[in-house]
This record gives structure tokens, sequence and C-alpha cells, in this order.
């Protein structure tokens, strides 16, 4: 449902070619949410994302403790999560359920460690030091953000209203 009524542009409708009275930061600000979301010291990345949701990924965005991450979610898992300490030299706790285990990190020797009990890991990270984590057994080439394909329709990329004419070429 969410990829016939959202467009890659941030415009979205209430039906087949009906823009909302809303306002688009509303929503964004709803999915950021379901993509990236930071309280009680951890850091939940895809919390609001189901497996059937479809693909989602997202490029630098802040969450509490002034880190930046990136993440992919493909085929109903996490494929990675990025993250930088962007101000301090710091521990970053990440909650990120669809995640498979074991991981790895890259570089190489960034500590970090798993809690058995809730899945979080921490990883400890310097200041500006990026650090991917990433199931063991995936192929580097699928660290990738990358848009997510939206199929073309009756709006252009402002999610203004196309002319009827232009709709049939």
């Amino acid at each position: 449902m969410l990829q016939s009524q959202i467009q890659a542009n941030a415009q979205y409708t209430d039906g087949p070619g009906d823009p909302t009275g809303e306002t688009p930061p509303a929503l964004m600000w709803g999915l950021q949410e379901m993509l990236l979301s930071s309280f009680n010291t951890t850091i939940h990345v895809f919390r609001g994302w189901g497996r059937d949701s479809g693909d989602a990924s997202f490029h630098d965005l802040r969450a509490e403790g002034a880190f930046a991450l990136s993440a992919n979610f493909s085929g109903g898992e996490t494929c990675f999560v990025r993250v930088v300490s962007v101000a301090r030299d710091a521990v970053a706790r990440i909650a990120a359920r669809t995640l498979r285990t074991p991981l790895a990190v890259s570089p190489a020797g960034v500590p970090f460690t798993v809690d058995p009990a809730s899945g979080v890991v921490s990883i400890t990270l310097s200041r500006g030091q990026p650090a991917l984590l990433y199931p063991a057994d995936a192929a580097p080439r699928s660290f990738v953000v990358a848009p997510v394909a939206q199929p073309s329709g009756s709006s252009n990329h402002w999610g203004l209203r196309l002319p009827q004419a232009a709709r049939a070429a």
C-alpha cells in the first residue's frame, strides 16, 4: 500500500492521483521514525518497518548521541548499518532486529559486542570514524544506499499532477 501512495519525492496521495491537503513534512517525520529512531541511549534501525513493507534505505540520518547512520533494508531484512560518530569518541548502541547474526564489522578491529538477551550491538567509535555492521556471510557489493525504484505515475518528480495529455503519452 505504501508504494502506491508515497512517491519518491516525498509527496503522497489518498488514492490514485489525489494529493492530500496535509503537509509532506508531517508524513516524512513519521516515515523517518519508522526508519530510524533513538531513545533511552539506543538507536533503533528499521524499528517500525515490517518485513513485508518493501525495500527501504536511508543515508546520513542523525540519531541521539551525535551519530549519523545509513542503512539498507531489502528482502525482509537489514542488509547493513553504517554508523559514524560525528562529535566525539563514543559508544553507539544499535538495535536492528532484522540484522542477521553473526555480525561482522568493517574496518576489521573496531570493537563491538552483541548483548545476547536484547540483540543490541554496542560499537566503540572515535570521533569521525565510520563503521559498517553487516551479516558475516554478506557480500560486500550489497553495501549500497540507492533510491528505491518507483513506477512512473500521474505526477512529476515534484508531486504535481501531469496534464491529461501527458499521462496518455
